[in-house]
């Protein structure tokens, strides 16, 4: 949901990194309260809303930078700065 309490679509999401943690939030709230049928529900939508990303990055030629890794010496390390 946004600030005015609309729901929002799982794309615009996944599209803003700030707002990632809403994604996970479903999944997070499944698994403390042990409701793995939810967390199984809650992990699917999230790889979709992954897939479907990805998807359209590569439609659009957009390439994707990680935000928390790169690759240093043929390795993925977390970024420190």
């Amino acid at each position: 949901m946004n600030q005015e309490g609309r729901l929002l679509p799982l794309l615009f999401l996944s599209a803003h990194s700030n707002l990632d943690c809403r994604l996970w939030s479903h999944l997070t709230e499944a698994i403390l309260s042990k409701d793995m049928e939810q967390a199984t529900l809650a992990k699917t939508a999230v790889e979709d809303a992954q897939r479907d990303l990805r998807k359209k990055r590569e439609e659009s030629g957009e390439v994707h930078t990680p935000r928390f890794f790169e690759i240093v010496n043929g390795r993925w390390m977390p970024k420190l700065e």
